[in-house]
């Protein structure tokens, strides 16, 4: 089976228990779709449990990935402008090897925008924020890791299933007029465009969609 997951943010003990809910095996794959890291309380935690089972997870960046990177990268910045958010120190503190802390940077700077996935006669466009572009190969990582405006116009891609995540499906719901403030995924009436950010973060709320059947499984911090 294929789970996609998104915007963990640095929720790992979040992310374990919603890896225990989907009792995972050796065959399955599990993609997640950007944003690894940031505002939450446990980044390496998070990075290490997806690091540390290759096989298994398929990792993507997002527009915080990609921040990271660029500000880790810049010497002259990192020197006058400190990280806006605490991942660096809790990297520093998780690592205590510059050389560590150099190989994650790379690793996360190499990391796909964009991800075509053929599965059961439907094709699944995949992309932090949008999908524009992976269809027919021109990936602009600008739009891919930013473009929030994509799922708020709701214009499917031709033919695919496009999953993105990025903006909080609460904060898309007000968008479209429902306050209720429901963190759950997002999709429209067709089912093919779903947004999965449920704002860990914010609600505490952290889902997971299975591709093969669209189910969904979630985890709260409340329960």
């Amino acid at each position: 089976m294929h789970y996609v997951i998104s915007d963990i943010h640095g929720k790992a003990a979040l992310f374990d228990k919603l890896l225990k809910v989907l009792q995972l095996t050796k065959e399955d794959r599990v993609i997640i779709l950007g944003d690894m890291i940031d505002k939450g309380e446990d980044s390496p935690g998070v990075v290490s449990i997806i690091r540390n089972n290759q096989d298994l997870f398929y990792p993507m960046k997002g527009n915080h990935t990609a921040m990271y990177c660029q500000w880790y990268m810049d010497p002259e910045r990192k020197w006058y402008d400190s990280y806006a958010y605490d991942s660096y120190g809790q990297f520093t503190r998780a690592y205590h090897s510059r050389r560590k802390l150099n190989e994650l940077a790379e690793w996360m700077q190499q990391l796909p925008v964009g991800l075509k996935l053929p599965l059961h006669e439907k094709t699944f466009l995949l992309g932090h924020a949008s999908t524009r572009g992976i269809l027919n190969g021109k990936l602009n990582q600008r739009e891919l890791l930013w473009n929030g405006r994509f799922i708020r116009e709701l214009i499917p891609v031709d033919g695919c299933i496009s999953i993105v995540g990025h903006v909080m499906t609460w904060c898309l719901r007000s968008w479209f007029g429902d306050d209720s403030g429901n963190p759950e995924i997002y999709h429209n009436k067709e089912k093919t465009m779903f947004d999965i950010d449920c704002g860990a973060c914010r609600t505490g709320v952290l889902g997971a969609l299975r591709l093969e059947d669209l189910k969904e499984f979630y985890v709260s911090e409340r329960t």
